[in-house]
């Protein structure tokens, strides 16, 4: 990851790039959870709980991939990229889903650990081709990362992140609210599933399905078909 200003004066580091990430989110989970169980859960839990649930499912696609704790530190490089026992290739186990293996791009630019853990290969290599084409500092990789899963960087739901609502390593259990399609789209062009599980999901809450202009995730318009 790269450091950069961020926005909205959030934060410059992500949260997965500081040491105490995982313990703050857990101490989030269990208060959220006691809250719920008492019968008094709050309403401002919810943008954090969608970063959380992000977080959780980055934890169980590292363990799919046989990652161990060194991906949430700050200057970690993808076990793709090294070479050595169990590493590059040879660091894919057999029962690893399809679209958690790594693609070319991951074995040959490098790049932090947690570009490995989502379920979209061509969104891998889009954010890859951009950094292998004009370096690590063109894209804001903390300003993503904030966007995604940081739960203390204080951007709502309303603004830009990624929904998980099925199984982590599936495509389509996934969902891109519009800020982020408007923010983050190039990231999702040629990815089928995550836009088919968007739509999917916004109807299943009844919200409108989205357009998208052909084959890329750039957002079209709202649509009630």
């Amino acid at each position: 990851m790269v450091s950069g200003t961020g926005s909205k004066g959030r934060p410059d580091v992500c949260l997965l790039g500081k040491p105490y990430a995982q313990d703050h989110l857990i101490q989030f989970s269990e208060g959220a959870y006691k809250d719920y169980l008492s019968g008094n859960p709050r309403t401002n839990y919810l943008t954090t709980l969608v970063r959380v649930n992000v977080f959780h499912a980055f934890v169980q696609n590292a363990r799919v991939l046989n990652f161990d704790k060194s991906w949430l530190t700050y200057e970690a490089i993808s076990p793709f990229h090294m070479v050595g026992p169990g590493l590059g290739p040879a660091a894919v186990h057999p029962s690893c889903p399809e679209s958690m293996r790594p693609t070319q791009l991951q074995l040959a630019v490098e790049h932090h650990p947690w570009i490995d853990l989502f379920p979209h290969p061509a969104m891998r290599d889009n954010f890859l081709r951009v950094v292998a084409e004009h370096g690590e500092d063109y894209v804001d990789e903390d300003d993503m990362c904030r966007d995604i899963v940081d739960v203390g960087a204080g951007a709502g739901v309303e603004e830009s992140a990624l929904i998980v609502w099925g199984e982590p390593w599936d495509p389509r259990g996934w969902e891109a609210t519009e800020p982020f399609l408007r923010k983050w789209g190039w990231l999702l062009a040629g990815c089928p599933e995550m836009l088919e599980g968007t739509n999917y999901w916004r109807q299943k809450r009844g919200l409108p399905k989205l357009r998208f202009s052909g084959s890329t995730a750039h957002m079209h318009r709202p649509s009630t078909d």
